[in-house]
């Protein structure tokens, strides 16, 4: 009785022969295959955390990025309607100015067609 593990019941394996021993064939192969299948899929599933969570930093990088710029063009859209209205301004002036011209001009010449 010495020979067994008290934990689970099973004999000390004390090399991989004795492993091959207590496994029979199938059991053997079921084990070949599983623990390596086992292996892949839990480095598979570390693997795919891995490239969320870069992902997820890059995406909250962008976002930050995406609203800096929306920032930035909302101060150009503002800069823009300035401009605008500066322009509509001087239009109204300009137009304010010919028509003071136009009737400088209107006068003079009714005044030289009285004249002649």
């Amino acid at each position: 009785m010495s020979n067994i593990v008290p934990d689970c019941g099973f004999p000390a394996a004390t090399s991989i022969r004795r492993v091959r021993e207590l496994i029979s064939g199938a059991h053997f192969s079921l084990v070949a295959i599983g623990v390596p299948l086992l292996f892949n899929a839990t480095f598979l599933g570390i693997l795919m955390a891995w490239v969320n969570s870069k992902f997820e930093t890059t995406d909250a990088r962008i976002a930050a990025l995406d609203a800096k710029f929306e920032g930035r063009f909302a101060a150009m859209d503002a800069r823009f309607s300035a401009i605008e209205k500066r322009f509509d301004d001087m239009r109204d002036l300009w137009r304010a100015e010919l028509h003071r011209v136009e009737e400088i001009l209107d006068a003079r010449l009714k005044h030289l067609k009285e004249r002649h």
